[in-house]
């Protein structure tokens, strides 16, 4: 063969070449976590992980996984897709829940996980392998063994960790767009992140016009007697009945500066609870956890005025 065509060839194998690892990315890669959800206080079971795509076609997940890992970065979990999710339009979600969270929230997940999301501190991944995204929170220190896409910088909340009854939600105004763009990721879980109330989608509602959410704020009171009595009221600021009936409490107990959950309940259809707690000393707050009580009312967090016993 002679040499103009051997250099012809080989121009037109490199071109080729180039444009496999596009093809490949046009199914799966062009996805981000937006959401890490660790449950509250009186459902610490109910936790999701929210993927979102950015671009569209990416609905080819099937033996792709997400990854949980611990505050050390040692894998707690790999839970992998067997099938492809049907929506594969740009900004579609993909979710995968434990079943108190579709249970909590009324949803069906994509993909179904058991509850190893540590609020205190931890890392979630989104093929690690192939190193497309990873995001961390509170006391994750294996950060020195990270890198490209499985970098996440400076945990987010990192004294604190994921709040109880809040997702870690992914902002979104960092891209040249409103909605989720490539500029949206800094590989800095800390600049990307913020605590927002949760919102878990599955791809297959994506397409569906959701109803309009109202948010209702609540007050809680909280008395202390006897040893311990711990008695109050939930109420929503509008009347709304289903925001005090049922309602789930925490009552929490100020233990070395941070606020640890001593005692949950649930209010009645008055919106009173009463619960005994142990007999110690030291202050005490009360806190309406937020919950959806219909497809469109969400009631609000609130918490109580600190008590002394």
């Amino acid at each position: 063969m002679r040499r103009a065509s051997l250099v012809a060839l080989a121009a037109s194998l490199i071109a080729g070449a180039a444009l496999w690892p596009t093809a490949a990315r046009a199914s799966f890669h062009f996805i981000m976590i937006t959401e890490v959800f660790a449950g509250t206080a009186a459902a610490p079971d109910a936790q999701f992980i929210e993927l979102q795509m950015y671009s569209g076609g990416q609905n080819q997940v099937a033996t792709h996984s997400v990854v949980v890992y611990d505050a050390a970065g040692v894998q707690q979990a790999t839970f992998t897709f067997t099938g492809n999710v049907p929506n594969g339009t740009d900004q579609a979600y993909v979710l995968i829940a434990t079943p108190e969270a579709e249970d909590a929230f009324g949803v069906q997940a994509d993909l179904e996980m058991t509850p190893v999301i540590g609020a205190q501190g931890g890392k979630v991944c989104w093929e690690p392998a192939l190193m497309i995204d990873c995001v961390s929170w509170g006391s994750y220190s294996a950060g020195a063994s990270d890198q490209g896409g499985n970098a996440t910088g400076t945990p987010f909340n990192q004294t604190t960790g994921l709040v109880p009854g809040q997702s870690m939600t992914r902002k979104t105004a960092g891209g040249e767009t409103p909605k989720l763009d490539e500029g949206d990721d800094t590989n800095d879980s800390a600049a990307d992140f913020e605590s927002a109330t949760p919102t878990p989608v599955p791809n297959a509602a994506d397409d569906q016009p959701g109803p309009s959410v109202k948010q209702h704020a609540r007050t809680i009171t909280l008395d202390l007697s006897g040893d311990i009595d711990a008695r109050g009221r939930a109420t929503a600021k509008d009347g709304f009945e289903r925001c005090r009936a049922r309602a789930p409490v925490s009552v929490q107990r100020k233990r070395g500066g941070r606020w640890t959950t001593v005692e949950t309940t649930r209010t009645n259809r008055k919106g009173r609870y009463d619960v005994h707690l142990p007999n110690a000393p030291g202050s005490y707050r009360a806190k309406a956890t937020p919950f959806m009580a219909t497809d469109s009312d969400e009631c609000s967090a609130a918490t109580s005025s600190t008590e002394r016993a």
